[in-house]
Protein backbone atom coordinates (compact mmCIF):
# COMPACT_ATOMS: atom_id res chain seq x y z
CA UNK A 1 0.00 0.00 0.00
CA UNK A 2 1.46 3.56 -0.95
CA UNK A 3 0.45 6.01 1.35
CA UNK A 4 -0.84 9.62 0.01
CA UNK A 5 -0.88 12.90 2.00
CA UNK A 6 -4.74 12.69 2.01
CA UNK A 7 -4.60 9.45 3.49
CA UNK A 8 -2.15 10.67 6.93
CA UNK A 9 -4.81 12.39 8.84
CA UNK A 10 -6.88 8.75 8.41
CA UNK A 11 -3.46 7.00 9.49
CA UNK A 12 -3.09 9.41 12.36
CA UNK A 13 -6.54 9.32 13.78
CA UNK A 14 -6.04 5.35 13.38
CA UNK A 15 -2.84 5.93 14.75
CA UNK A 16 -3.85 7.94 18.08
CA UNK A 17 -6.68 5.80 19.17
CA UNK A 18 -5.16 2.70 19.19
CA UNK A 19 -1.67 4.58 20.73
CA UNK A 20 -1.51 2.56 24.07
CA UNK A 21 -4.40 0.31 23.29
CA UNK A 22 -3.99 -3.90 21.89
CA UNK A 23 -2.39 -3.57 18.90
CA UNK A 24 0.43 -2.58 19.33
CA UNK A 25 2.53 -4.28 16.23
CA UNK A 26 -0.21 -2.59 13.74
CA UNK A 27 1.04 0.96 15.33
CA UNK A 28 4.32 0.13 15.48
CA UNK A 29 4.01 -1.00 11.62
CA UNK A 30 2.03 2.02 10.58
CA UNK A 31 4.51 4.57 12.43
CA UNK A 32 6.99 2.76 10.55
CA UNK A 33 5.41 3.50 6.91
CA UNK A 34 4.94 7.32 8.14
CA UNK A 35 8.46 7.41 8.68
CA UNK A 36 9.64 5.59 5.54
CA UNK A 37 6.98 8.35 3.69
CA UNK A 38 8.34 10.88 5.45
CA UNK A 39 11.61 10.14 4.40
CA UNK A 40 11.47 9.31 0.75
CA UNK A 41 8.83 12.38 0.42
CA UNK A 42 11.81 14.44 -0.79
CA UNK A 43 13.21 11.95 -3.27
CA UNK A 44 9.48 11.60 -4.96
CA UNK A 45 8.79 15.15 -5.31
CA UNK A 46 12.66 15.09 -7.03
CA UNK A 47 10.95 12.16 -9.25
CA UNK A 48 7.71 14.16 -10.38
CA UNK A 49 10.63 17.48 -11.21
CA UNK A 50 12.43 14.76 -13.18
CA UNK A 51 9.06 14.15 -15.38
CA UNK A 52 8.44 17.54 -15.96
CA UNK A 53 11.59 18.52 -17.00
CA UNK A 54 12.11 16.03 -19.66
CA UNK A 55 8.84 17.73 -21.33
CA UNK A 56 10.65 20.67 -22.13
CA UNK A 57 14.40 20.49 -23.46
CA UNK A 58 15.93 23.30 -21.62
CA UNK A 59 14.85 22.18 -18.39
CA UNK A 60 16.33 18.91 -19.36
CA UNK A 61 19.45 20.70 -20.04
CA UNK A 62 18.95 22.73 -16.84
CA UNK A 63 18.55 19.37 -14.65
CA UNK A 64 21.26 17.73 -16.38
CA UNK A 65 23.35 20.60 -15.60
CA UNK A 66 22.21 21.17 -11.93
CA UNK A 67 22.94 17.51 -11.32
CA UNK A 68 26.36 17.86 -12.93
CA UNK A 69 27.14 20.90 -10.29
CA UNK A 70 25.48 18.34 -7.61
CA UNK A 71 22.39 20.04 -7.59
CA UNK A 72 20.81 16.64 -5.89
CA UNK A 73 22.11 18.07 -3.45
CA UNK A 74 19.13 20.14 -2.05
CA UNK A 75 17.53 16.93 -2.11
CA UNK A 76 19.57 15.19 0.43
CA UNK A 77 19.28 18.42 2.07
CA UNK A 78 15.26 18.39 2.04
CA UNK A 79 15.62 14.31 3.79
CA UNK A 80 17.74 15.40 6.27
CA UNK A 81 15.80 18.02 7.20
CA UNK A 82 13.11 15.93 8.29
CA UNK A 83 15.23 14.64 11.30
CA UNK A 84 15.04 18.60 12.69
CA UNK A 85 11.32 19.31 11.28
CA UNK A 86 8.62 19.68 14.43
CA UNK A 87 5.97 18.44 12.26
CA UNK A 88 7.53 15.59 10.85
CA UNK A 89 8.68 14.51 14.50
CA UNK A 90 5.08 15.06 15.83
CA UNK A 91 3.34 13.33 12.56
CA UNK A 92 5.85 10.15 13.40
CA UNK A 93 5.85 10.56 17.34
CA UNK A 94 9.05 11.50 17.81
CA UNK A 95 8.36 14.51 19.46
CA UNK A 96 9.90 13.62 23.19
CA UNK A 97 6.84 13.83 24.76
CA UNK A 98 7.48 10.49 26.93
CA UNK A 99 6.83 10.90 30.83
CA UNK A 100 8.04 7.42 31.97
CA UNK A 101 11.58 6.31 31.55
CA UNK A 102 10.67 2.71 29.90
CA UNK A 103 8.57 5.17 27.37
CA UNK A 104 12.04 7.24 27.18
CA UNK A 105 13.98 4.27 26.12
CA UNK A 106 11.50 2.97 23.59
CA UNK A 107 11.20 6.11 22.18
CA UNK A 108 15.49 6.74 21.74
CA UNK A 109 15.51 3.35 20.23
CA UNK A 110 13.11 4.67 17.70
CA UNK A 111 14.36 7.41 17.45
CA UNK A 112 18.13 5.74 16.64
CA UNK A 113 16.10 3.69 14.03
CA UNK A 114 14.45 6.93 12.32
CA UNK A 115 17.99 8.89 12.21
CA UNK A 116 19.92 5.55 10.64
CA UNK A 117 16.13 5.50 8.19
CA UNK A 118 17.36 9.30 7.15
CA UNK A 119 21.11 8.66 6.73
CA UNK A 120 20.68 5.12 4.31
CA UNK A 121 18.65 7.41 2.04
CA UNK A 122 20.86 9.93 1.86
CA UNK A 123 24.22 7.54 1.73
CA UNK A 124 22.20 5.75 -1.00
CA UNK A 125 20.93 8.53 -3.11
CA UNK A 126 24.13 10.68 -2.89
CA UNK A 127 25.91 7.15 -4.23
CA UNK A 128 23.23 6.45 -6.90
CA UNK A 129 24.12 10.27 -8.05
CA UNK A 130 27.28 11.00 -7.44
CA UNK A 131 28.43 9.78 -10.83
CA UNK A 132 26.64 13.03 -12.64
CA UNK A 133 29.10 14.99 -10.61
CA UNK A 134 32.12 13.07 -10.62
CA UNK A 135 32.54 11.08 -13.96
CA UNK A 136 32.64 11.82 -17.54
CA UNK A 137 30.76 12.35 -19.71
CA UNK A 138 27.84 12.86 -17.32
CA UNK A 139 30.13 15.83 -15.60
CA UNK A 140 30.26 17.82 -18.60
CA UNK A 141 26.99 18.62 -18.49
CA UNK A 142 28.19 21.28 -16.09
CA UNK A 143 29.20 23.89 -18.79
CA UNK A 144 25.43 24.52 -19.54
CA UNK A 145 24.97 25.88 -16.16
CA UNK A 146 22.54 28.97 -15.91
CA UNK A 147 25.07 30.39 -13.72
CA UNK A 148 27.94 31.40 -15.44
CA UNK A 149 30.63 31.10 -12.43
CA UNK A 150 29.38 27.37 -12.03
CA UNK A 151 29.43 26.56 -15.66
CA UNK A 152 33.45 28.19 -15.67
CA UNK A 153 34.29 26.26 -12.60
CA UNK A 154 33.05 23.09 -14.46
CA UNK A 155 35.33 23.42 -17.36
CA UNK A 156 38.25 24.10 -15.45
CA UNK A 157 37.63 20.80 -13.89
CA UNK A 158 36.99 19.32 -16.96
CA UNK A 159 40.55 20.41 -18.70
CA UNK A 160 42.33 19.40 -15.34
CA UNK A 161 40.78 16.09 -15.50
CA UNK A 162 42.17 15.78 -19.59
CA UNK A 163 45.14 17.30 -18.22
CA UNK A 164 45.66 14.17 -15.65
CA UNK A 165 44.52 11.81 -18.17
CA UNK A 166 46.78 13.09 -20.81
CA UNK A 167 49.73 13.18 -18.50
CA UNK A 168 48.80 9.51 -17.63
CA UNK A 169 48.85 8.23 -20.99
CA UNK A 170 52.09 9.87 -21.42
CA UNK A 171 53.79 7.87 -18.50
CA UNK A 172 52.27 4.57 -19.30
CA UNK A 173 53.87 5.03 -22.97
CA UNK A 174 56.95 6.09 -21.63
CA UNK A 175 57.82 2.70 -19.44
CA UNK A 176 60.96 2.45 -17.28
CA UNK A 177 62.62 -0.31 -15.19
CA UNK A 178 60.51 1.21 -12.52
CA UNK A 179 57.37 0.76 -14.30
CA UNK A 180 55.28 -2.49 -12.80
CA UNK A 181 54.86 -4.06 -16.50
CA UNK A 182 53.03 -7.22 -14.86
CA UNK A 183 49.59 -5.24 -14.40
CA UNK A 184 49.63 -4.00 -18.10
CA UNK A 185 50.02 -7.43 -19.19
CA UNK A 186 47.29 -8.52 -21.61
Amino acid sequence: MCLKESDLCHVETFVHSYNEGALPFLFSLIISSLRIYFVEKPLRQEHLRVLEATKCREDNIGLSASWATKGYALTLEEVLFSLVDITVLERVQLDGRSTDEESKKHNQREAERFVELCISMVCTRAWSMAYHSHCHPDKWAGVLHADKEVAKNIYKDIQRDARIIVTATQKLSSMDDLTDTQVWVL
